[in-house]
C-alpha cells in the first residue's frame, strides 16, 4: 500500500490544484500500483516517482500552477532544472507535472522550454475514463487500465523505441498484458465467455490470448480517430522492431502485441 510518505505528497499537490480549480490525473508506474497491482494482489516495476497530468489551457496557466506550488507562503515543493519536474520538500519525492488539454492544440503536442516535443495525445481520453481512488478520505482521479497503456506508447514512442526495447513502458506494458487474465481480476472471466463466445467456439482466439485482445477492442472503442491511427503506427512500429530479435522476451512480448492490435483491428 502507499506509504504515508506518498499521501502527504498527493494530499499537498491537491490542495494546491484544488485552490487553482484545476483538475488533476494521476498517471505513471504509481498511478499503475493503484489501479493494477494493488487490487490484483501483484507486484510490478517500482518506482518513487509520481506522474500527474492537468489540464490546462495556455502556458500562463502552468506558470501559475508553478508559482502556488513553489512560491507561495508555505509552498510544499521546489523546481528543479528540468521544467515540469517537482520536489516535494518534506518527503523529497519528485513529482513530474505534464499539462494536457487546449495547451497542446491543434496536433496535442507540447514543446517544453528546452526545445523538447511532447505528444499529449490520449490524456483527454484519460480523464474521460478515469477511475477514482479515495487517499485520506480524498478522492483522486487515477488513470484507468485501458488509457494506461495506451499512455505507455506514446511515452515509450516518445523516448525513442529504437533506443529503449527495453524501457520502463515497454516494462510496464507487457507486465499488464502478461497479467491482465489474473485470479483477481473478477470481471475478465464474464467478459471473455460473454464477448467472444462464438470466437472461443471456433477456436478463432485462445482463451490465454482472449484477455489481451479485449484490451485491443477497448482501446479502438476510447479513441478518437486521429489518436488512434498514431498509436496503431507505434503499435505496428513496436513489433517490426522486436521481430529483429529471436530471445524469448522479445517473442512472447511481440507475440502479446499482436493479440493487442488483432483486437484493435477486427
Amino acid at each position: 500500500m502507499l506509504t504515508q510518505e506518498e499521501k502527504q505528497v498527493l494530499i499537498d499537490l491537491k490542495a494546491v490544484i484544488d485552490n487553482l480549480e484545476y483538475r488533476m490525473l494521476l498517471v505513471g508506474a504509481n498511478a499503475r500500483r493503484l489501479i493494477f497491482d494493488f487490487p490484483f494482489k501483484i507486484a510490478g516495476r517500482g518506482t518513487t516517482d509520481w506522474d500527474i497530468t492537468v489540464p490546462l489551457k495556455n502556458w500562463d496557466d502552468y506558470e501559475t500552477l508553478t508559482k502556488y506550488l513553489t512560491q507561495e507562503k508555505n509552498s510544499c515543493f521546489k523546481k528543479t532544472v528540468t521544467q515540469h519536474r517537482f520536489i516535494h520538500i518534506q518527503t523529497n519525492i519528485m513529482v513530474d507535472i505534464i499539462p494536457c488539454g487546449e495547451i497542446g492544440e491543434p496536433d496535442q503536442e507540447i514543446q517544453w522550454q528546452d526545445g523538447h516535443l511532447m505528444n499529449i495525445m490520449g490524456f483527454t481520453e484519460a480523464l474521460e475514463n478515469a477511475s477514482v481512488e479515495i487517499i485520506n478520505d480524498c478522492n483522486f482521479q487515477v488513470v484507468d487500465i485501458i488509457s494506461f497503456i495506451i499512455l505507455k506508447f506514446f511515452a515509450w514512442n516518445d523516448r525513442g523505441i529504437n533506443r529503449n526495447q527495453e524501457s520502463k513502458d515497454w516494462q510496464d506494458i507487457n507486465f499488464i498484458l502478461s497479467n491482465y487474465n489474473n485470479p483477481n481480476n473478477n470481471s475478465i472471466d464474464d467478459r471473455i465467455f460473454t464477448e467472444l463466445e462464438t470466437e472461443l467456439g471456433n477456436e478463432s482466439i485462445s482463451y490465454l490470448d482472449a484477455a489481451i485482445y479485449l484490451i485491443g477492442k477497448d482501446i479502438k472503442e476510447r479513441l478518437q480517430t486521429k489518436t488512434l491511427i498514431n498509436l496503431k503506427e507505434i503499435l505496428n512500429k513496436s513489433i517490426n522492431i522486436l521481430s529483429d530479435y529471436d530471445d524469448n522476451d522479445r517473442q512472447s512480448f511481440m507475440q502479446r502485441l499482436n493479440i493487442l492490435r488483432r483486437g484493435i483491428d477486427e
